[in-house]
């Protein structure tokens, strides 16, 4: 009767194949230099050697362990060393073995959790015969191991963690052994287990790399259509929600706060003071602001996206929770030049994200990326690419921008003393089609509808006055961008290019003079 593996010792795997071979063969010539550990009359560390020496007839299957002989085979754990367990047996092999991420991850999905009354996961995790009486009494008193720590133990993300979770429960064992060979990456693993059990060994069996990327890639892609999917449908249920419960006031309860606060700030100097905001409109104090009566017009579940300058990023953050909502993340739009600054010359501003209730997220791959760089317009003028990307966030909640100067966007309602139309209490609001966040027919595949940036762009073209500076100030949208959108929609033809380059050119020669 062979001797029983302990449960840590089996959360790595065996060695096997040519490795497990070339092993038996020089255990066969050398004997076996280093002696197995025992604990509690298990295996804690040399399950191979210990194969390794059946096979090669230096013990039987027979063969008790004679424990703490200077030249015995075998060595008990707790006579002969101090540290804990769990850390010895991790520190041994990590140090031992060259495991790839993969593999470690798929180590610390089976130590997380790994504790008091679980016996069934720790079957369910793989780990060999854990499930019987014996192999849990070994387990006993160790706390339960969180995913962060078995991460950090493994020095592996606690996502790849999470994914090796998902291949032990729901992917088939050979998918699972694929893994712990270092023959497949975990995160494709994962993608896998979305396949009927049957597929995912045929895909193993086959063991076709290529083929097996490129199916857990169709895996993904589907899976996260399926997110997008549902994502858009709670938006649109939450837009109408929130539509409804406003219909009586005739001002719905807003889902999206867009907000750009007219801050004061005091320069150190007076050189600073020319740039100051207070020399282009009216400006409030901070306590003013955070006593706005936003949370009165707010949804129970909502968005916030806030503008801050740097210096005043601590107050913004003050505004954020007076008004109700928790900080969850920021956008940096890096300019075309630099203002002032004490520290650094500033050449960027922050759109800080905030939330309250069960607000959702963009879908998984389609979130905008944390930078946007876009020209500088007049003074605190922020580009429309910004308002447009959060119409694609949410096309349907209803939306209120603060301090909007002119006419409210389209579909939008807006707030301040610059806004077109407004009534007593300052808002207004357009009542007009959904701009960019609707599809235009004809937009090229892959480029987003911004019917306010396109109807700038269409008016200079058709005028024959184009001046890209001034249409990306306005736009937020490169000099490239511009030129692309005119051709494709056919605002404009080489002549007109041409005729656009010559005036541009003039320009610049009269500036020079």
């Amino acid at each position: 009767m062979t001797i029983p593996f302990h449960s840590l010792a089996d959360l790595f795997p065996l060695i096997e194949g040519p490795e497990f071979e070339a092993l038996v063969r020089d255990i066969a010539e050398n004997g076996v230099r280093e002696q197995i550990v025992v604990k509690d009359g298990q295996i804690l560390d040399g399950r191979n050697r210990y194969r390794a020496a059946i096979r090669a007839a230096i013990i039987t299957e027979d063969t008790e362990p004679q424990l703490n002989r200077r030249d015995g085979l075998f060595i008990d754990f707790d006579a002969n060393f101090t540290a804990d367990p769990l850390s010895w047996v991790l520190s041994k092999n990590l140090h031992r073995r060259h495991l790839s991420e993969s593999q470690r991850a798929t180590i610390a999905a089976r130590l997380e959790n790994l504790g008091v009354g679980r016996p069934a996961d720790y079957a369910k995790g793989g780990i060999a015969g854990a499930a019987s009486p014996g192999k849990d009494a070994n387990l006993h008193h160790w706390s339960p191991v969180k995913r962060a720590d078995a991460a950090d133990m493994l020095h592996v993300s606690p996502r790849s963690v999470a994914s090796a979770r998902q291949v032990i429960d729901h992917g088939a064992p050979d998918l699972t052994a694929a893994v712990e060979r270092g023959d497949i990456k975990v995160s494709v693993a994962a993608e896998l287990t979305s396949l009927p059990v049957d597929e995912q060994v045929r895909l193993i069996e086959q063991a076709d790399p290529k083929a097996i990327r490129e199916v857990a890639r169709r895996a993904r892609a589907e899976k996260l259509e399926v997110k997008k999917q549902a994502r858009q449908e709670r938006e649109r249920a939450l837009g109408a929600k929130q539509v409804a419960l406003g219909a009586a006031d005739g001002v719905p309860k807003f889902g999206v706060v867009y907000a750009d606060p007219e801050w004061t700030f005091e320069a150190r100097a007076e050189s600073g003071m020319e740039r100051s905001a207070q020399n282009h409109y009216p400006t409030s104090t901070l306590e003013a602001i955070k006593a706005r009566g936003v949370p009165d017009v707010i949804a129970t579940d909502a968005a916030l996206f806030l503008w801050a300058t740097v210096p005043l990023l601590p107050e913004a953050l003050e505004v954020m929770a007076a008004w109700g909502f928790t900080y969850r993340s920021h956008l940096v739009w890096t300019k075309d030049r630099a203002g002032t600054g004490y520290w650094f010359r500033n050449a960027h501003e922050l759109l800080l994200v905030g939330t309250r209730g069960n607000v959702p997220a963009p879908a998984p791959d389609t979130q905008p990326l944390s930078t946007f760089a876009a020209n500088v317009g007049a003074h605190s003028e922020k580009p429309l690419i910004f308002a447009g990307m959060i119409e694609r966030m949410f096309p349907t909640l209803p939306k209120l921008e603060l301090n909007r100067r002119g006419a409210p966007r389209p579909g939008w309602w807006a707030w301040g003393n610059e806004v077109e139309g407004a009534d007593a209490n300052g808002f207004a609001f357009l009542d007009a089609a959904v701009g960019s966040s609707a599809a235009v027919p004809g937009t090229p595949a892959g480029e987003t509808a911004d019917d306010e940036a396109n109807g700038l762009i269409e008016a200079a073209y058709a005028a024959g006055n184009v001046d890209l500076a001034a249409l990306s100030a306005q736009t937020g949208l490169t000099r490239t961008a511009i030129k692309m959108r005119a051709w494709r929609r056919g605002w404009s033809d080489p002549s007109n290019q041409s005729a656009a380059v010559a005036r541009s050119n003039a320009r610049r020669g009269e500036a020079a003079q």
